[in-house]
């Protein structure tokens, strides 16, 4: 392999993509699991080692100077490679391949901590209640959600990844 075929190999230039098709649009606040499907595209082979799919708020707010600051939060996150018993990993993807694959993010944690704590009874729940109270009084600036999915393959730092904006509406049943 030349050299330049090895800088592009790194960059990710001419290699995988990433593309999600499916996700939970609107995602309903009281749901714990997102389910979602992506598809990898590639013109050269590579092999894919893992997948990991992310669902975060970014809250951007302005700073005394007027800059603006993005704080990123997860909300929860789903890694193949923290998955014992997964065998499809890794494997290849040939030339001109494209392969349509799911992701199912658990354990979405909505409210954080101070609405767990709300929740809950007692002392406890009071202080939870009482926090959440005044920060609804704090600028809370301008909040986004996304869910991202990155592929892991080999031979490249800077892996492929796709990031989508999704709205988070009311409860479903």
């Amino acid at each position: 392999m030349g050299l330049w075929s090895t800088i592009k190999g790194w960059f990710n230039i001419g290699g995988v993509s990433v593309q999600i098709v499916e996700v939970d649009d609107p995602f309903p606040h009281n749901h714990t699991m997102m389910n979602g499907k992506f598809v990898l595209t590639t013109k050269t082979a590579h092999t894919i080692l893992g997948i990991t799919s992310e669902f975060f708020l970014e809250r951007t707010t302005k700073d005394k100077e007027g800059n603006d600051q993005t704080e990123k939060t997860s909300l929860g996150v789903e890694r193949t490679t923290d998955i014992k018993i997964r065998t499809d990993f890794p494997f290849e993807l040939t030339p001109e391949e494209s392969k349509e694959l799911t992701f199912h993010i658990s354990d979405i944690d909505m409210d954080g901590v101070l609405g767990k704590m709300a929740k809950s009874g007692g002392m406890m729940g009071m202080l939870g209640q009482a926090a959440k109270f005044a920060g609804s009084f704090s600028d809370k600036g301008i909040v986004r959600y996304y869910v991202e999915v990155t592929a892991d393959v080999k031979g490249t730092p800077f892996d492929p990844s796709d990031k989508r904006e999704i709205r988070v509406g009311g409860s479903s049943s």
